[in-house]
């Protein structure tokens, strides 16, 4: 039982390691929503079909 305990005690270090290390690291966004993104191609083809027209 003690291996149990060492080997669970060095997990949850581990694990604490690499969380306390993901809040340090500056996180990743995208400028714009998939949305937002969607909404402006529908416009510009909306825009470019009045064009030809």
């Amino acid at each position: 039982m003690v291996h149990i305990s060492d080997i669970k005690l060095i997990r949850t270090d581990t694990t604490l390691d690499l969380s306390q290390k993901a809040e340090k690291a500056p996180s990743l966004r995208a400028p714009h929503s998939v949305a937002e993104v969607v909404l402006k191609l529908q416009t510009q083809r909306l825009r470019a079909g009045n064009q030809s027209d």
